[in-house]
């Protein structure tokens, strides 16, 4: 703030005394220091909220680095312990399932139906990797519902008298559907094809085209 202030007697200019020029100096002076201090507040004000903002973006990004490691670490141990108890080959169709059906979130839950295959295959003396490529095929290893049928095998509960609710329960899944299994293949001579045929219901196309696909993936299982 400016004013053309003149001690002189001019034409036009202001007159004033000492006195009162000095204390609108001060005046002048106070306006432009609350000026000035309005601008550095202002400035202050603006910047927190980015300083807010990149601490928040720092804390995110810790947070989800320490859980990457601990996902990463779990993941590891996981593999081991499926390595140690059912070996290298089990683990690797392990990895395969978890990663062509996009399952990393649901690695222990998976591991948990490979441990009942395992189990089951052996009881009813059936291949354990033809019982993970029918799950494959059928249900995606999502222990849901597909019109009638119910959980990772597809169950359909009036063919064998069990309530719904009963056969989500993994494990009475897994088992009922390995027994079926093995009973198709021995009222078939051993004919695996004729038995998928059958465990998927009717004589359709698509039964067929189920059939085959399970017979690819087993054999890929396998090798």
């Amino acid at each position: 703030m400016e004013l053309n202030i003149k001690n002189g007697g001019g034409k036009g200019d202001f007159h004033l005394s000492e006195v009162k020029k000095e204390r609108l100096d001060k005046v002048i002076k106070k306006h432009d220091e609350i000026k000035e201090e309005k601008k550095k507040k202002k400035g202050v004000f603006l910047a927190k909220p980015q300083k807010v903002f990149a601490f928040m973006g720092i804390a995110m990004f810790s947070v989800c680095f320490i859980i990457s490691i601990l996902y990463i670490v779990k993941t590891v141990e996981l593999g081991k312990s499926i390595e140690a108890v059912y070996g290298k080959k089990y683990l690797s169709v392990f990895e395969r399932v978890i990663k062509e059906n996009g399952l990393w979130s649901k690695q222990g839950e998976i591991s948990k139906v490979f441990s009942f295959v395992q189990e089951y295959s052996l009881k009813y003396k059936i291949d354990k990797y033809l019982v993970l490529a029918l799950i494959s095929e059928k249900s995606k290893y999502q222990n849901s519902k597909g019109g009638d049928a119910v959980g990772y095998m597809r169950i359909v509960p009036w063919k064998h008298g069990i309530p719904e609710e009963t056969l989500f329960i993994v494990e009475t899944n897994i088992n009922i559907g390995v027994k079926y299994l093995s009973q198709l293949i021995k009222k078939y001579n051993g004919n695996i094809y004729s038995a998928l045929v059958e465990y998927n219901g009717e004589k359709t196309k698509d039964t067929f085209q189920f059939s085959t696909n399970v017979m690819r993936l087993y054999s890929s299982f396998t090798n």
